[in-house]
C-alpha cells in the first residue's frame, strides 16, 4: 500500500546540538509527570469494524515550555480512518509531560528530543489509547507497533485496517 505523506511534516534541520553535549542533556533529565491533554473521537462508520479501511497517522508539531525546575513538553498524534475516498472515523489525542531538569531546555536540544526522545515516551500511551477508543467505537482494536528509532521512516502514514476476530497488529513504524 502505498505512503501517503504526513501532514505538516517539515524538512529536517541538521541539529546544532551536538551528540555529547545531548546525551548530557538527557542524562540528568528526569520524567515527573505524563498526562492527558486533550481527546477528539469521531465515528461516522457505526459500531462494526470496517472490512477494509485505511489509516493514516501524524503527529503535531511538538511544543515546550521552560519551568524555574525544567520544562513541559507537549506532543499530539491524530489517526484518520478512510474507506474509499471517505473519512470513517478519527482519534485525536494530545500529551502533557513535566520533566524535571537542572538543565534548561533550548530551542536546539528541544529540536532533537522533540524527535527522538519526546516520541518514545508518548507513543506507548498514544498505542493504548487508539487501542481502547477503537474497542469503545464497537471496532476491533487494533496494535499499534512499538516505536524504534534509528530506523526509516518514523510513523506509518497509511495502513490498512480489516476486520478480524482477534486484535490486529499494525506494521512496525520506523524513523523517518
Amino acid at each position: 500500500m502505498s505512503e501517503a505523506p504526513k501532514s505538516g511534516s517539515r524538512p529536517r534541520r541538521e541539529p546544532t546540538v551536538s551528540p555529547t553535549d545531548y546525551a548530557a542533556f538527557i542524562g540528568q533529565l528526569q520524567l515527573t509527570n505524563i498526562w492527558l491533554e486533550g481527546s477528539r473521537i469521531s465515528n461516522e462508520h457505526g459500531p462494526a469494524t470496517p472490512e477494509q479501511a485505511s489509516l493514516s497517522i501524524t503527529s503535531d508539531k511538538a511544543s515546550f515550555e521552560s519551568e524555574p525546575d525544567g520544562f513541559t513538553a507537549h506532543q499530539g498524534y491524530q489517526v484518520t480512518f478512510t474507506l474509499v475516498d471517505a473519512v470513517i472515523a478519527e482519534i485525536e489525542v494530545g500529551f502533557g509531560l513535566r520533566f524535571s531538569s537542572p538543565q534548561t531546555m533550548t530551542d536546539e536540544i528541544f529540536q532533537v528530543f522533540s524527535e527522538v526522545n519526546l516520541p518514545v515516551n508518548t507513543w506507548p500511551y498514544f498505542r493504548e489509547y487508539v487501542a481502547t477508543a477503537m474497542g469503545r467505537m464497537g471496532w476491533t482494536p487494533m496494535t499499534l507497533p512499538a516505536l524504534k528509532r534509528g530506523v526509516r521512516p518514523s510513523i506509518p502514514t497509511q495502513r490498512a485496517v480489516r476486520r478480524s476476530s482477534r486484535p490486529r497488529k499494525a506494521s512496525q513504524p520506523t524513523d523517518s
